[in-house]
């Protein structure tokens, strides 16, 4: 019976799949995957930055080369930083785990995106030089990106921590089709 009711689940999420895909092929908004490479000339960033009137403790800026090319930042309160063990959370033995969150923004000639990115992260391997990963939920937009929705990742590898991988996918009506993107043209 829990193979029945497990099949019945899977079946149902993948026709609520499709049912969003069709109303997303309608018409009315076009989605393109995000693949970029991110450079970040001062991984120690900048202090006391401003983003729409509200001054942030610390910012990073880089820059996005890719299908999303242009200026990509993520701003961060000092509070922000969270160690987990006081609050109770289990984390693996020797561990020094941190919850984070920052605004994250790229900006393109064409527009926007704004998201908040939350994860956790170990000071062993960050300390190290092992990679982590930064997600963003994508929030809002300006442009071409006003009304976008959506995710992309800023995945870390190198042990400077001066260049990741940016990748995901964004949704929106003001969005172009397809994954190829007008924000790869130098400019």
């Amino acid at each position: 019976m829990r193979k029945l009711n497990t099949a019945i689940a899977v079946a149902l999420f993948a026709a609520g799949c499709s049912i969003v895909s069709v109303a997303a092929a309608s018409g009315t908004e076009n989605c393109r995957d995000v693949k970029a490479r991110l450079t970040f000339p001062n991984p120690d960033g900048e202090a006391n930055c401003e983003l729409d009137g509200t001054v942030y403790g610390l910012c990073i800026p880089g820059s996005s080369k890719g299908n999303l090319k242009g200026m990509y930042t993520a701003y961060y309160q000092f509070d922000w930083f969270v160690p987990l063990a006081p609050l109770g959370v289990p984390e693996p033995d020797g561990a020094n785990s941190n919850y984070n969150r920052n605004v994250t923004v790229v900006d393109t000639h064409r527009g926007s995106l704004i998201g908040d990115s939350q994860f956790v992260f170990d000071l062993r391997i960050f300390a190290s030089g092992g990679g982590f990963v930064n997600p963003t939920i994508v929030t809002n937009g300006t442009g071409i990106y006003e009304g976008a929705r959506g995710w992309f990742a800023a995945v870390f590898t190198d042990e400077t921590f001066m260049k990741a991988r940016l990748q995901g996918r964004v949704c929106g009506p003001n969005i172009p089709g397809g994954d190829d993107d007008d924000d790869d043209d130098d400019d």
